[in-house]
């Protein structure tokens, strides 16, 4: 996605016409691996918070991995919260909880444990930062 066009009434829009209140955006997103298709030509518009639901293979992990830019995309454009999906990818993970399926966690570790170790982990050596 190209830089937001200036002086649009409605504020900095991206070029495929998002509006700020879009959550998600994508415009003809297509990720390829080889001759393998992750996820092709994706195009839509979320205005609230949603999940991914299909069966295995369909794309979820892809599409998703894809709009946090984790992934880069063979073809298109995606945004989130109006931001450019590569352009303002740290900013975007800031904003957004990512939880992969194939997450493996500790067993003896209860989920309060499991977020503070990861926020321990994220906040080594920064002062900023309280546990």
């Amino acid at each position: 996605m190209g830089s937001c066009r200036r002086g649009d009434p409605r504020g900095d829009v991206p070029p495929h016409d998002v509006t700020p209140a879009d959550v998600i955006a994508t415009e003809a997103l297509t990720k390829l691996y080889g001759r393998h298709r992750g996820i092709e030509d994706v195009t839509f518009q979320v205005e609230r918070v949603f999940g991914f639901l299909g069966p295995n293979g369909a794309g979820k992990t892809t599409a998703m991995r894809t709009l946090l830019d984790f992934l880069r995309p063979t073809r298109g454009r995606a945004s989130l919260f109006g931001l450019d999906s590569r352009e303002a990818s740290v900013e975007i993970r800031r904003r957004v909880g990512y939880l992969p399926g194939e997450l493996a966690l500790y067993g003896h570790m209860t989920a309060e444990d499991h977020l503070l170790f990861s926020v321990a982990v994220v906040a080594f050596g920064r002062r900023d930062v309280r546990i």
